[in-house]
């Protein structure tokens, strides 16, 4: 019997895709297109759910993330997101983990049930694997924010090797991150008593 949800390294980065876009655009100096690459790619990702009345919370909000971020550099020409973004970004991501875990619906959970038939939907180890891959999640995005903040508050002053670091923990933090979510499942089965 196969209650842990099962995902893929494919899933995990294109759920990511509209944060890889917008990484990749704003390393090239132009932070207002990085928000509308960001917009761009969450639109497409989010069109089907919305169709299917079916928009998963990470989903939704980074979409909203990116339509405050392109509407604040385009319409209003506020810095506050080009200057504050990496620290906003890490931040959002920890809210939406740590608000769907107190409000008791791990957003992990929504992506599982695409690969999890329905009635394990409601078993106790669905659900308590997907709590612990949202608090894994939770805990990489603060530490990230954390690390957006140091850096942020660092900017004009000489670093050396420690903007370097700060700049690429993120990363590893990322990667732990799909790198458990891709193995935590399979190895609670495997643990799991057979029946």
């Amino acid at each position: 019997m196969k209650i842990a949800p099962t995902f893929t390294a494919r899933s995990v980065f294109s759920n990511f895709a509209p944060w890889i876009v917008y990484g990749l655009v704003s390393a090239t100096g132009h932070a207002p297109l990085a928000y509308v690459g960001g917009l761009i790619a969450s639109l497409c990702q989010t069109a089907p759910q919305w169709r299917a009345r079916r928009l998963k919370i990470m989903d939704g909000v980074t979409f909203l993330f990116f339509l405050a971020g392109a509407v604040s550099a385009f319409a209003f020409h506020s810095t506050l997101f080009p200057r504050s973004g990496s620290v906003l970004i890490w931040g959002t991501l920890a809210l939406i983990a740590w608000g769907s875990l107190l409000a008791g619906s791990p957003f992990t959970a929504e992506y599982a049930r695409d690969a999890v038939p329905r009635e394990y939907w409601s078993n106790p180890a669905f659900q308590r694997v997907n709590a612990i891959i949202t608090a894994v999640w939770g805990a990489v995005f603060v530490i990230n924010a954390a690390l957006a903040v140091v850096m942020a508050s660092k900017i004009g002053a000489p670093m050396g090797r420690a903007a370097l670091w700060l700049l690429v923990l993120p990363y590893v933090g990322t990667l732990f991150g799909i790198v458990f979510t891709n193995r935590f499942p399979q190895w609670t089965s495997r643990r799991a008593p057979k029946a």
